[in-house]
């Protein structure tokens, strides 16, 4: 749980880090600040796909236009190729995961995609399915991330924040694999209705795009035209790339519509967890307004079927018990006993477990708090 001094101390570090990049020059962030509070703004993040241990030519190539263009993009790292990449590459490696225009994420260990066969661990062979993220057991699952992301930090020296899977494929294990690495906040072409996570989805729009198919360019001309038409349904567009399948052509096309977003007056280039850490700023801001009243917030994610975080308000100084009720009135969880606790907002989570360790069934539930004198309740909806 976070008191009002820990709410100001997130507030200031959130945005001292975004700080680093809107600051920047290399960035190309100027009067961001004020771009950020217009509600006109656009974020753009590049997610570019399949980066090597031993960065291709043509993902170099990449590389060197995103400095040179002043922007920001997400780098998706296979990988278990760090373990055959050159010293060279790996210096260069380091030296992008220290650069605030870029963020390596993960994009799979093996980049299992529409394949079939047999993974040694040790001695054991591993059966693997058409994905690493769709068919393969929640151990598996587990396994490749576990894998990836220890790879990463210990090659690279940098942790991984965001997540996206090869072939953009995942299945209902997906999500209770991700939540075994706290390090992990981002998901990249994540679900939107169909699967409940716990973490930060940036969905994929089928409106606007940079490849209509893989390794194709849009033509500039026809992604004007769909900016025109759909840009202001959302503030954040993910726009993938897989720039070691492109030509001369490709390029060309890329480079004329990177230079149509930056002259939009009101489009800002950023990494997916950049993005994520101005959108906390954001409800932590939010937040800080409210401490002036007793308030019991509603739940979020709601439904949920992993854990869900309760927020609430206190103005003064009071007696708090926050308790989860079923529907018929039985106690559930006391997650707070009639602690006292100084002014300020709060935040706990449940993991829907019971007083007695056990999962709950799906199903309708109350969580009451009471403050005082103050009493309010709500309910929420575990699925499974």
């Amino acid at each position: 749980m976070l008191n009002r001094a820990d709410f100001v101390r997130v507030f200031i570090v959130i945005f001292s880090f975004i700080g680093i990049h809107i600051n920047n020059p290399k960035v190309n962030f100027d009067k961001v600040n004020s771009r950020l509070s217009n509600n006109n703004k656009k974020i753009i993040i590049l997610k570019a796909d399949d980066l090597t241990g031993n960065i291709s030519p043509q993902f170099s190539r990449y590389i060197n236009f995103v400095q040179h263009q002043g922007i920001a993009s997400g780098l998706g790292l296979i990988t278990s190729s760090l373990l055959s990449a050159s010293d060279s590459s790996i210096s260069r490696l380091k030296a992008i995961a220290r650069s605030d225009q870029f963020e390596i994420w993960f994009h799979g260990w093996y980049h299992q995609v529409g394949r079939t066969g047999r993974l040694y661990d040790g001695n054991e062979p591993v059966p693997l399915y058409d994905h690493e993220f769709r068919g393969s057991s929640l151990q598996l699952q587990i396994l490749f991330l576990k894998w990836g992301l220890e790879t990463t930090k210990r090659i690279l020296g940098t942790d991984i924040h965001t997540f996206g899977s090869p072939g953009n494929a995942f299945d209902q294990d997906t999500p209770k694999a991700l939540e075994k690495f706290p390090s992990l906040k981002v998901w990249l072409y994540g679900p939107r209705d169909t699967i409940q996570t716990n973490l930060f989805v940036l969905p994929r729009y089928w409106d606007i795009y940079l490849e209509p198919r893989v390794g194709d360019v849009i033509n500039p001309e026809e992604f004007k035209n769909r900016w025109e038409l759909y840009s202001n349904k959302y503030e954040a567009i993910v726009l993938q790339l897989h720039p070691n399948m492109y030509d001369n052509e490709d390029w060309t096309r890329l480079e004329t519509i990177v230079q149509f977003l930056k002259s939009q007056p009101d489009v800002i280039f950023m990494t997916p967890y950049a993005y994520y850490l101005y959108k906390q700023s954001q409800k932590v801001e939010q937040l800080l307004n409210f401490a002036t009243n007793f308030e019991l917030f509603q739940n979020y994610p709601n439904p949920f079927n992993l854990s869900t975080t309760i927020e609430f308000s206190i103005p003064k100084r009071v007696n708090v018990k926050l308790v989860i009720y079923d529907i018929s009135g039985r106690v559930v969880r006391t997650l707070i006993d009639g602690k006292e606790l100084e002014p300020g907002l709060y935040r706990t989570e449940w993991d829907g477990r019971s007083d007695y360790g056990e999962y709950v069934a799906s199903g309708v539930y109350l969580y009451q708090l009471q403050a005082g004198d103050f009493i309010s309740s709500k309910k929420m909806i575990l699925t499974k």
